[in-house]
């Protein structure tokens, strides 16, 4: 799959240009001439967005480190029977 006409975010910074993928491996990264044009969006690769806000009851907008470990527990999965609480 090729895709053209992207801002694309690199660990170095922003270019102009295309990605150029092989399965889920990016093959390369350079001005394309042919593809699905993004129209100048920006491309992201590997990016995964998790926002949220908490979870189990607990949020990670407090401030407070207790809450942002326990909130991060239940949204990994790993939270231990004290943050088992009901809303």
């Amino acid at each position: 799959m090729i895709l053209t006409n992207a801002r694309v975010v690199t660990r170095t910074g922003v270019v102009h240009g295309g990605v150029e993928l092989d399965g889920a491996t990016i093959a390369a990264v350079e001005p394309l001439p042919r593809g699905e044009d993004l129209g100048g969006a920006y491309l992201v690769p590997g990016f995964v967005d998790l926002h949220n806000h908490g979870g189990g009851g607990y949020s990670f907008t407090t401030g407070r480190a207790d809450e942002a470990r326990d909130a991060a527990a239940f949204t990994c999965g790993t939270a231990p029977p004290r943050c088992w609480r009901a809303w």
